[in-house]
């Protein structure tokens, strides 16, 4: 695959997030109003929750690709935790029945 076919869909994942958060930001926005917030100022406090994402993402890839050695140990342990916690919530439910 060519360095251009990555790009552009990179390019088409960038902007089907954008379009994902607008809703989203809308929605932050119209609760902060029902807050008692003035309309410019929740305007503005959803931007920038919404313009943070970016930078979560960068640091989450910086990490990923700094520790790529430890990552299937440690989906591993993730995936045992996320098992430990099903069968724990599964077997409450069995018991209390």
């Amino acid at each position: 695959m060519l360095a251009v076919d990555h790009w552009r869909r990179g390019v088409a994942i960038a902007l089907a997030v954008v379009l994902e958060n607008i809703p989203e930001s809308l929605a932050d926005a119209l609760t902060l109003v029902g807050l008692g917030y003035r309309g410019e100022t929740a305007i503005l406090i959803a931007l920038m929750t919404g313009l943070i994402e970016p930078v979560g993402g960068i640091l989450s890839l910086a990490m990923a690709t700094s520790f790529l050695p430890f990552l299937p140990r440690g989906m591993a342990i993730d995936a045992g935790a996320m098992l430990f916690v099903i069968l724990e919530t599964s077997s409450l439910k069995a018991v209390s029945r």
